[in-house]
């Protein structure tokens, strides 16, 4: 699928193509999770071949492990480029209307939806909440509001002070006081019980928001970089992007700070390599957020160097917003399925489903599938 244009008005293709490529790789993810949870119900706990803990260097294989950790790229470039889009939007619309009231609405909007994804009964059955990407984004953009009449040196040293100095509480361990719980919402991760009267729920947070705000605000920041020529553009994409890789070698070598896990030699050389950049997401360390970041740098430079188009991916990341939430319910709706699939005449078809082909093959007709509906998406708003 090859687009000729633009998918709208006044957007940037490089951008719309990298969101792409992360819907696709966010996706696979879920995909996989998603097959993997039900291969484990199906043949019984440890009988499964689809390992639970891909990144677990004793039970995965290279295929598995490459599975989860091409998809680390989602959530820190996602972010960055949220920041970016904020940047384009108010130099879009100017200062004539509220980018303050545009992010709270926006951010709010995207903190209800967090809710009601992962609320028991409405989207998902479980006896807890989890306070995922969404929430990650939604209070980012909050705090985005609030920031943005703050100096822009004074930004800066803000977002450069909490990417890099974070990991400097690796060592804290939050407690369920008052303060304990704003520690875990904002800064280290953790879980957070809650008693509403005879209902008791725990509150899982992977993605504290002050890590994550960071990146977005990082992006922000850098969004003036976006409105270059491409062919000033292009070196400077490439050199922030080695500059975060030899960032990331160095601290990893080093071995001191920037990740709370440390690599370790094996004597089968992929998962020396494996061990190497397995680095801690939940929350973000710094060695993370520098590879990962590198990477995108790369990426995008990659993707306007050599003027790459895809329909698909132009669609899917132009409507970012629209894809999370249909993939997220087309993904519940088929977990079911693959289970009705093994117990039907058609089980021996319905194996190969679980298994490596099997959760790319789903990936692709997942993405392909949504592919109208987020065209309609760019379409209205173009409009």
């Amino acid at each position: 699928m090859i687009a000729t244009s633009e998918p709208a008005r006044g957007r940037l293709a490089a951008i719309d193509m990298m969101r792409g490529l992360i819907m696709v790789l966010m996706t696979l993810d879920h995909v996989r999770r998603n097959v993997s949870s039900q291969a484990e119900r199906f043949f019984g706990s440890g009988l499964s071949t689809l390992p639970l803990r891909p990144e677990d260097l004793d039970l995965t294989t290279p295929g598995f492990f490459l599975m989860r950790w091409v998809t680390h790229l989602c959530a820190p470039a996602f972010i960055y480029l949220a920041g970016v889009s904020v940047f384009l939007w108010l130099r879009r619309h100017g200062s004539g209307r509220s980018v303050t009231r545009y992010l709270l609405v926006r951010g709010g909007a995207i903190l209800i939806l967090n809710v009601l994804m992962n609320s028991a009964g409405l989207f998902a059955q479980k006896p807890y909440h989890v306070l995922d990407v969404l929430w990650a984004i939604g209070m980012g953009m909050i705090l985005l509001a609030l920031a943005l009449r703050l100096p822009r040196g004074l930004l800066w040293c803000l977002a450069l002070a909490v990417l890099f100095g974070h990991n400097a509480l690796d060592a804290v361990t939050a407690s369920n006081t008052p303060a304990g719980v704003l520690l875990k919402l904002f800064l280290t991760a953790g879980s957070i019980p809650l008693s509403l009267g005879p209902l008791s729920l725990a509150v899982h947070v992977p993605y504290p928001a002050l890590p994550w705000f960071a990146i977005m605000l990082l992006g922000y920041l850098s969004g003036g970089l976006f409105g270059l020529e491409r062919a000033r553009r292009l070196p400077i994409l490439l050199a922030v992007g080695a500059a975060c890789a030899a960032g990331f070698v160095a601290l990893r070598l080093g071995g001191a700070y920037g990740d709370p896990g440390v690599w370790q030699h094996f004597d089968v050389a992929w998962k020396t390599a494996a061990s190497f950049v397995r680095v801690t997401k939940y929350p973000p360390s710094l060695q993370y957020s520098l590879l990962m970041l590198g990477i995108m740098f790369v990426l995008l430079a990659i993707i306007e160097r050599r003027d790459l188009r895809s329909r698909l991916l132009l669609a899917l990341g132009a409507a970012p917003m629209v894809y999370y939430v249909a993939h997220l319910l087309l993904i519940r709706a088929l977990g079911q399925g693959f289970l009705a699939a093994l117990r039907g005449p058609a089980a021996a078809a319905g194996q190969y489903l679980f298994s490596a082909g099997g959760i790319l093959l789903v990936t692709v007709l997942v993405a392909v599938s949504l592919y109208p509906l987020c065209r309609w998406r760019v379409r209205q708003r173009a409009f």
